[in-house]
């Protein structure tokens, strides 16, 4: 009966993840021509080569390239694989490169905040602390080192899945992570996550909080000696370009905020494959969304890039 029972939820779910799909799929092509005008607004334009600027380009890059392999290929193992994989029978490969993509993003978003501490405590070295040739090292590292963790980690997980189990009609979809090799990673995994998705707000707080007082000192001095009134305040680019990269951080959070608890109940409860199938499906509009975030945010926001995507809007007409 029980068995019966699985395999109309699986049958519920393909059904329930081709609508999704349809609901999700207008999606793609706005993810794919934001990130891309994103990137070639920052190749196109000298005055926004900037490290900064270099770092977000690199994260729109990892975006697109989650919507083109990611994205498609987890979609593929949720809606049409979750059977296979539930049972055991068939390797989840197809998860493995929205983990990479996802490591990644997750690092870049962290070398913003690095980036940010350099510029607001180090004012006077930053050009030459932060270079283009540095940045380029640092985000090429994060590819290779989130590849190679999670190239092994997957490795290393299915060997211990086939060695430990040994009825293949045995349901792991939703099971807790068994086996010390998958526990200890699980919480390790779950702890920097945890420590990163709270401490990254905190510290682009602190640095908005140091950036407004920086900003208000020299406007005092503007004053001081005598500046026209008419003139532009030459930290307010700087300032805004704070708040935005603040503002980022912090939906960046928001959007990956499912992920540890996804962590917490696998790793302590057990999840009924259609609780896992549901929140499959919703982690995937989630992180769809989230895909569109940065585009529009520094579309919006930014008025370098705003002129950017103006530019290039009037060419092509």
């Amino acid at each position: 009966m029980g068995e019966i029972v699985d395999q109309a939820i699986f049958v519920n779910h393909r059904f329930a993840g081709k609508i999704l799909m349809a609901c999700i799929s207008p999606l793609f092509p706005i993810i794919i021509v934001s990130n891309a005008l994103l990137i070639l607004i920052v190749y196109r334009n000298h005055s926004l080569r900037t490290p900064t600027n270099i770092i977000v380009a690199s994260l729109a890059f990892s975006n697109l390239v989650d919507a083109l392999v990611g994205l498609p290929l987890n979609i593929y193992g949720v809606v049409f694989k979750m059977e296979e994989a539930c049972t055991g029978d068939e390797d989840t490969w197809y998860y493995l490169p929205l983990q990479i993509i996802a490591g990644v993003s997750f690092c870049h978003i962290v070398a913003l905040t690095a980036d940010r501490y350099i510029a607001v405590t180090k004012p006077l070295r930053y050009v030459q602390i932060v270079t283009l040739r540095r940045i380029a090292i640092v985000l090429g590292s994060l590819w290779i080192l989130s590849t190679l963790l999670n190239s092994v980690r997957y490795i290393a997980f299915e060997l211990q899945t086939n060695s430990t189990i040994l009825d293949r009609n045995e349901t792991i979809c939703g099971m807790p992570y068994s086996g010390s090799m998958s526990l200890t990673f699980g919480w390790l995994l779950l702890s920097v996550v945890v420590v990163l998705i709270v401490a990254l707000p905190v510290i682009n707080t602190l640095l908005l909080r140091i950036a407004m007082r920086q900003a208000r000192k020299i406007a005092v001095q503007r004053v001081v000696i005598g500046f026209h009134q008419d003139q532009p305040p030459p930290q307010d680019d700087r300032l805004k370009a704070f708040k935005t990269i603040s503002l980022a951080v912090s939906l960046f959070v928001i959007f990956w905020f499912p992920f540890p608890l996804y962590l917490v109940l696998r790793l302590t409860t057990y999840l009924s494959p259609l609780t896992f199938s549901v929140y499959c499906n919703c982690f995937l509009v989630w992180h769809t969304i989230s895909l569109i975030v940065n585009p529009l945010l520094y579309g919006f926001r930014d008025r370098d890039f705003r002129k950017g995507f103006q530019n290039i809007f009037r060419q092509c007409r």
